[in-house]
């Protein structure tokens, strides 16, 4: 009687129709918070990078482009990284390791969300060319695991609320409930989603990715972290038959990321354990790429906005190679234990290469570029057609579509081959459903 006592105390969440209005509830809640937390997170960050970038040059009346400003920025920060990583732990974890960790465990890591915090303002308050989407997914993740277990959730609730708590940072971050879709391993497939009990999770990861975009709207310093800007597009047949090349110029991107993370991830790992030198190495990368060009810096979102607000007014071949530089970049400084995500810059770099494209074959409109270069890179990334789909379609006119599942289908299967081969060392032959 007791045992059966201590059962029907728990909060029963998600795995049946009848708790479904109750979870739905509760991943509001949560996604109000995600969303609260998201924005404190980012504005902390935009403070830090502001501090650094604008008000200390300017103060010192020294050019923040300049070689002489970045250098030593760079380096500074990257000798602060591998203190704060000595002392405080790899914290937090990439965003797939967060993943697979959880499969195996059933629980985030809440202990370093703190930890988690800290490094990861150094990492990416000092320039790395990495997203937020990593430190926020320990955050939330953490959080939504510590939550679980205070309100005494059931197993299912235990395993299901920090992926939507994921799912409303990531909403709030890419300003689109699409987002949620992230949650969702590029390792499995639709049948293993179902029979893992994961398909139960999309709802409510939904209602929490939209109602962090509302937080953020309404308390963020801006309506979207990440906004294109795209013009107006009007649809066409033959754009399906540009977009082939044109995802296939993305989808190479992503494939070089796994490709020079994975090459770098043994040249540094005899460096294991030394961390001050490790982050150096990486640091030396970006600051010499970003002594180059500005745009090496930092997640992408707002060099996106930039390239794109800027088409015409740069060389085809700038762009090109300014694309390759953020994938090279990114990939050092995962394998040299900087902390952040790859998905802002592997989303930068299809833009990238997407523009370049359309400046040099005039076939190519720009919309047509951006989403086909975007959703190809990020197709290898994510591996799985649908979820590509479902999370690149909110960033374009609904006209585009059509584009969006072609390119999503050469970057997905792409990734599901060669990038399965470069990252994993084996392809995956079964072509999922999603």
């Amino acid at each position: 009687m007791e045992g059966d006592e201590t059962v029907t105390d728990h909060l029963h969440l998600f795995g049946r129709p009848d708790r479904l209005v109750r979870t739905v509830g509760v991943a509001v809640v949560l996604g109000a918070f995600g969303g609260l937390v998201t924005v404190g997170f980012l504005r902390g960050l935009d403070a830090l990078v502001e501090l650094l970038w604008t008000d200390l040059p300017n103060k010192l009346d020294l050019d923040s482009s300049s070689w002489t400003w970045i250098v030593p920025v760079v380096m500074v920060g990257a000798v602060l990284l591998g203190v704060a990583r000595r002392l405080l732990g790899e914290h937090p974890v990439s965003l797939e390791q967060s993943i697979q960790d959880h499969q195996s465990n059933g629980e985030f890591d809440y202990r370093h969300v703190w930890q988690a915090v800290v490094i990861s303002l150094i990492s990416l308050g000092f320039g790395a060319a990495l997203g937020p989407e990593a430190a926020l997914m320990a955050i939330l993740g953490g959080l939504g695991s510590w939550i679980a277990r205070v309100i005494e959730a059931d197993e299912r609730g235990r395993i299901g609320l920090p992926y939507v708590g994921i799912a409303a940072a990531l909403g709030a971050l890419f300003a689109t409930a699409g987002a949620s879709v992230l949650v969702l391993s590029s390792k499995s497939s639709a049948a293993d989603d179902a029979r893992a009990g994961r398909i139960w999770w999309l709802l409510p990861a939904v209602a929490a990715s939209g109602a962090g975009v509302v937080v953020y709207q309404y308390l963020g310093t801006s309506t979207q972290y990440f906004d294109l800007g795209v013009p107006d597009y009007d649809f066409a047949i033959l754009d399906l038959v540009w977009a082939v090349p044109v995802a296939f110029s993305g989808a190479a991107l992503g494939v070089l990321f796994f490709v020079v993370q994975r090459l770098g991830d043994r040249l540094l790992s005899p460096f294991d354990g030394r961390h001050v030198l490790q982050s150096v190495l990486g640091g030396v990368v970006l600051a010499g790429l970003a002594s180059w060009s500005t745009l090496i810096l930092f997640s992408g979102h707002q060099g996106t906005d930039q390239i794109v607000a800027d088409y015409g007014s740069d060389d085809a071949s700038f762009l090109f190679l300014v694309a390759v530089g953020k994938v090279v970049a990114a990939a050092v400084l995962l394998s040299s234990k900087w902390k952040g995500g790859r998905f802002f810059p592997v989303m930068f770099a299809g833009a990238a290469v997407g523009l370049a494209t359309t400046l040099r074959v005039d076939e190519v409109r720009e919309v047509v570029g951006i989403a086909a270069g975007m959703t190809g890179a990020v197709g290898v990334l994510l591996r799985r057609p649908v979820i590509a789909v479902l999370f690149m379609c909110w960033f374009f006119p609904l006209n585009a579509l059509p584009v969006v599942v072609v390119a999503a289908v050469v970057g997905g299967l792409t990734g599901r081959f060669l990038g399965a081969v470069v990252e994993d060392g084996s392809p995956n032959r079964r072509i999922p459903a999603a």
